[in-house]
């Protein structure tokens, strides 16, 4: 892929620190990230239920906040429980 640059987030994104990562590996074309980058990808969300909110509050959350911030809705890559897919 030349180029391109991937980011897997893990956990770490919830620490301190985490502004100076897109610095340091600038630029990040997909990251994955536990719910920026050019294109992110939203993992980790409604598979096992842990908390009182609904199964899909968080992709919805995420819209809102996109939303709000004028960030295009396309930014972020929510895929669905067992899809499997390549960015385009």
């Amino acid at each position: 892929m030349g180029d391109f640059r991937f980011y897997f987030g893990g956990g770490y994104q919830l620490r301190a620190g985490i502004p100076d990562i897109g610095e340091l590996f600038a630029p990040i074309d997909l990251a994955l990230l536990s719910i920026g980058a050019r294109q992110s990808v939203a993992m980790h969300w409604g598979t096992f239920v842990l908390t009182d909110e609904a199964m899909d509050e968080l992709p919805r959350r995420l819209r809102l906040a996109l939303e709000r911030r004028g960030i295009r809705e396309d930014a972020f890559r929510v895929m669905q429980h067992g899809e499997i897919s390549s960015p385009q």
